[in-house]
């Protein structure tokens, strides 16, 4: 089988660039909204208050805030400060997950091109767990045939901080043809995200033994 691992890993590295520079955008064009909005607000507050002064010294011949247009700023200071931190807390957790799921697909392709370029009879493409040969237990890891923990970003299994599992099932399609001339095969990266949420890559690909 000939396998064009070079452009496979090319076309995913453009694409999470892509997506990468997506991102930066809009976490800029987010950060500049929330300056900007916390500088609108901040001067519609000093306006209306100093209108709200003028009024009363008008009026009643007095300078000076009363408590409750102080009570009244604080309240619409304060709602729209949390708003500005919820949204900064997500657009954090945004570019949080962009950078860990650019790494686990990365980790993820580079173990499927090692796969496919192995010899078909190498001893790390058995099928070495018969519950998962089907269409979604090969993508399960629910039952694997291979699997390395503490995976860093570098590849290195069993890495202090290292944080993605990395799973292979390979499936012996003797459902096809005996002895099997063709091996499906899955690469699952997974991490835990801030809020102790699993996530997810997968792809995988078929080798063909003739």
């Amino acid at each position: 089988m000939t396998y064009s691992g070079e452009k496979q890993k090319k076309d995913v590295y453009t694409f999470l660039y892509f997506c990468s520079t997506k991102l930066t955008i809009f976490v800029t064009i987010a950060t500049e909204s929330l300056i900007l909005g916390g500088l609108a607000i901040g001067i519609r507050i000093a306006f209306y208050m100093d209108r709200g002064r003028k009024i009363m010294k008008a009026t009643n011949k007095q300078s000076g805030f009363t408590f409750i247009e102080v009570m009244m700023a604080m309240l619409i200071l304060s709602v729209a400060l949390l708003g500005i931190a919820s949204i900064s807390t997500n657009v954090t957790q945004g570019n949080a997950f962009g950078a860990h799921f650019t790494t686990a697909t990365v980790l993820a392709q580079d173990k499927l091109e090692e796969l496919i370029n192995l010899d078909f009879t190498e001893a790390s493409l058995d099928d070495l767990a018969a519950g998962n040969n089907s269409t979604t237990g090969l993508l399960s890891t629910a039952v694997t045939d291979y699997q390395e923990t503490q995976v860093d970003e570098n590849g290195n299994a069993g890495a202090a901080g290292g944080i993605y599992t990395r799973t292979w099932n390979i499936w012996d399609r003797t459902d096809l043809v005996t002895p099997a001339s063709r091996k499906d095969i899955a690469v699952i990266v997974t991490w835990q995200d801030a809020l102790g949420s699993t996530r997810t890559v997968t792809i995988s690909s078929i080798k063909s033994g003739t």
